[in-house]
Formats: structure tokens, sequence, C-alpha cells
């Protein structure tokens, strides 16, 4: 008897240690967020919080948190390219899934703007999707590849003059595994699109 009391007690001693030991978190020092979207990406009627923070001059960071019993609970941090076109970084859209957007709005030559479509899918969030669109300032001529990771089409367009469809991957990525440095591949036939298709097309006005 004494024996067993004895490992309650240090067992008692141990637990009590052990919660007062757990570090004591000051949310009032994190960083405050560039944009806060909140949405019902898990189904469960209740919705999960996406906040967008600035990481430095070329990253910001995409913070996803879960709702369980009325509280956050973050799961999944993502470093993105900064965004500087002219829409938020985060878009609820009709059908329930987010559009994240970053871009350059009048970057010398080019406005440019990406956007990849994301789902909560498989206890992660997964792209789905890959929107890309170019306006050359000096033609002014639009171009535009849209990708669907879950059918494997892809549309390229010179906009109001071309429009194809090329194949693409059907596999949704894991947004923590998405390549931000590169296009899908799909959209690497945007190259057709160069400057003697620009002059036949879209002829500059004499000067």
């Amino acid at each position: 008897m004494l024996s067993r009391i004895s490992i309650l007690t240090v067992a008692a001693v141990f637990a009590a240690t052990f919660v007062s030991a757990q570090p004591i978190i000051t949310a009032d020092l994190f960083p405050k967020p560039q944009q806060v979207l909140l949405a019902d990406l898990t189904g469960d009627g209740v919705d999960d919080k996406l906040q967008i923070y600035a990481l430095n001059e070329r990253f910001d960071v995409l913070s996803f948190a879960v709702s369980y019993g009325g509280r956050f609970r973050d799961n999944e941090a993502v470093i993105l390219p900064i965004n500087l076109s002219d829409l938020d970084s985060l878009e609820r859209l009709p059908n329930g899934n987010i559009a994240i957007h970053w871009g350059c709005f009048a970057c010398g030559r080019t406005h440019s703007h990406h956007s990849i479509t994301i789902r909560y899918h498989n206890l992660q969030l997964q792209v789905i999707g890959y929107d890309f669109t170019s306006v050359d300032r000096i033609f002014a001529a639009a171009f535009s590849c849209s990708v669907n990771f879950l059918n494997g089409r892809a549309v390229i367009k010179a906009i109001e003059v071309d429009s194809r469809e090329v194949p693409a991957s059907a596999v949704p990525v894991s947004l923590a595994q998405f390549d931000f440095r590169r296009q899908p591949i799909a959209c690497d036939a945007l190259d057709q699109y160069d400057d003697v298709f620009l002059e036949k097309h879209f002829p500059r006005p004499e000067d």
C-alpha cells in the first residue's frame, strides 16, 4: 500500500510540474494580420480562419486555423509570394472554396495576376486550380492561362484573338507542396504568344 501511495504521489508531483512548466503564449505579441477571412472549409457548419501576414519584401505567410468547439486551432502555415496586385490576397468563392491572389500591378511592361483555388480535403489544404493573366502594356494585349487540377484541362488565351485547350495534370497538389516559383507546365504554352504574334494581332498605333 505504501508503495502504491508513493507512486501516486510521484505521479501527482510530475503532473503538477509538467503543467506548470508549459510555456505561456501571449497573443498580444503576435504580428497583426493584413487580412482575415472566415469560411467553413471543413464542412462542419462552423467558420474556419485564414490570415495573411507580411513576412518580408518578397513573401507573405498564410496561416490556416480549424475551428474546434468555438476555438481556432492553427494547423498549417505556408509562405506565399507577396501580393502587389490590386486584389485582396484572400477571396471566398461562391462554391465555398478559397482563391489566393498575388501578382504585380503596373510592374514594368506588364500587369500580372496569379491565383490558385484551394479546398480543404483529407485534412489538408489542396490546390485544385490555377489562373494567370498578363497584360502587355506596350501592345495593349491580354493573355491568360487557366488550369483545372481536378479534370486535367487547361485553356490558354490571347484574349479576343485566340483560345486553345492544352492537357494538364489531373492531380490536386497539397498547398504546402505547391511550387510558387513557376507556373504549371500547361501554361508554358503561352510562350507561343511572342512578339511576332503581338505585332501581327495587336499592331501598335503609329507614333
